[in-house]
């Protein structure tokens, strides 16, 4: 209710308890779902869960579950993992500014003044040429179809999975650690 546009935004994607022993252990989209780990979801204060959200409905917007974009699949080398912080990095600069929900601090995430105003295509090419000025940051979420093969369950080891579909605090080791106040 209080961002009415991402809340329309998102009314068309599907929320998903990922199972806990898939390797993302935060969020991850398809551009139709948007999969979340329990474990993660719980660690954050309310205002970084919206900002949380928020950051996946942005992705599926602006089509970067399908590798859109002017640097991907033109190019032999285009770096996946790469082309993911870089879009990452333009998100969380948006919604920060957008006052979207709360910056998410309860774990590190992809943030850098340098980029503002750069569209992720400039991003990418700003990481390839001088290196990510935070390359021990992992992104936020995942993007399934090319970080998980399209397949949220590829993502997932079965043989860890004794759940059914679990409570919060079940998840496996590959979840964000519980935030501490």
């Amino acid at each position: 209710l209080a961002h009415p546009f991402w809340g329309f935004m998102g009314l068309d994607l599907v929320l998903v308890e990922a199972p806990q022993n898939c390797v993302f252990g935060t969020l991850a989209t398809d551009g139709y779902h948007i999969f979340y780990s329990p474990k993660f979801v719980n660690s954050l204060r309310p205002g970084e869960v919206t900002f949380g959200v928020a950051h996946e409905i942005y992705h599926c917007l602006f089509g970067h579950t399908m590798g859109q974009g002017l640097v991907n699949r033109r190019h032999d080398d285009w770096d996946p993992k790469l082309w993911n912080k870089a879009i990452d990095y333009v998100v969380n600069y948006d919604l920060r500014q957008a006052k979207i929900g709360e910056f998410i601090t309860t774990i590190k995430i992809l943030y850098d003044e340098k980029y503002a105003g750069m569209s992720s295509e400039e991003v990418y090419m700003d990481l390839l040429k001088n290196g990510d000025p935070q390359s021990d940051v992992e992104t936020l979420d995942a993007h399934i179809d090319w970080e998980i093969d399209g397949d949220p369950s590829s993502g997932c080891d079965e043989s860890d999975d004794d759940s059914e579909g679990g409570e919060g605090d079940s998840a496996g080791e590959t979840d964000a650690p519980a935030h501490n106040e």
